[in-house]
């Protein structure tokens, strides 16, 4: 029986260490449907706000400037752009971020239905727009580049059912929830590379943590672009979400152009002219594309 308890106990210890250490291991399992949603469930019953976007709308840029604020505010030493494995038993919010549609990535058409989760009903939501066309083509290199899971040129896959139309579907179904509920900050990608530190103390005091002007101004300069790419390039969060998957390609950086209106250097006139009619004709106006 001591053998036993001895054997489980190294056991856990090892697999502990096998999921810190190896981050394809941990999202493998997590992509487990039992394990998944028990996860999830968990991270729900412990958090106060979530951070919701489509990927690469600056939703890491943002937890890094407040993986920054809160250390400072709260006195937190560790690191983690995970903010509520930070948090948990702090006298800070706990703030989960998540892309709220599965999957995160699609190849294939039809993808599964787009819509707001009841999880989502009770709980402040901090929501990530930014211009469709730089989503696109950011999207594209983070297929491409990072994920390796397409192949193609750009102006085949901005023609995809999975990528503009998607985006635009994503971008509506989240307007009309706002005009529903008082408790949704809308942060916009090109508002925020103007303002930072404005935008930054917006979210904070949504949040209600009220930080003062010398943490914000701390904290934007954290997560600023010459900054975080030596994070990344240092691997200083220890995960994927903010690692090179080549360093010698600047595309495969999570940290690529950071900048708005960067889809006018990469597309031809041809398909930036249909990415405009596609908007045009299918992303509510008021929304502001």
């Amino acid at each position: 029986q001591v053998k036993e308890s001895l054997y489980n106990l190294i056991k856990r210890q090892i697999i502990k260490m096998a999921l810190r250490k190896s981050d394809k291991l941990r999202e493998s399992i997590l992509t487990l449907p039992p394990i998944s949603k028990t996860y999830y469930f968990l991270a729900w019953l412990i958090s106060d706000a979530y951070i919701l976007s489509y990927p690469r709308s600056g939703r890491t840029w943002l937890k890094v400037m407040l993986n920054k604020m809160l250390s400072l505010k709260y006195n937190l030493k560790k690191d983690n752009i995970y903010l509520y494995r930070k948090t948990l038993f702090s006298k800070a919010p706990n703030i989960v971020s998540e892309h709220p549609f599965e999957p995160d990535y699609p190849t294939i058409y039809p993808y599964p239905k787009m819509k707001v989760g009841k999880k989502f009903k009770k709980k402040k939501i901090i929501l990530l727009f930014r211009d469709p066309r730089d989503l696109v083509v950011s999207n594209y290199h983070e297929y491409t580049k990072r994920k390796k899971i397409w192949q193609g040129e750009l102006s085949q896959f901005i023609k995809e059912p999975y990528t503009l139309p998607r985006i635009i579907k994503f971008m509506n179904l989240w307007h009309e929830e706002t005009k529903k509920r008082k408790d949704i900050l809308i942060l916009k990608y090109e508002r925020t590379k103007e303002d930072p530190f404005g935008e930054l103390k917006k979210v904070s005091e949504f949040l209600g943590i009220n930080a003062s002007d010398e943490i914000l101004k701390e904290a934007v300069e954290y997560g600023s672009i010459e900054n975080m790419r030596k994070l990344e390039v240092k691997d200083h969060f220890k995960h994927d979400k903010l690692r090179p998957a080549n360093l010698d390609d600047i595309n495969s950086y999570k940290v690529r152009k950071a900048k708005a209106g960067s889809y006018k250097e990469e597309l031809n006139e041809e398909d930036i002219a249909y990415m405009n009619q596609q908007i045009s004709e299918r992303l509510v106006k008021e929304i502001g594309y």
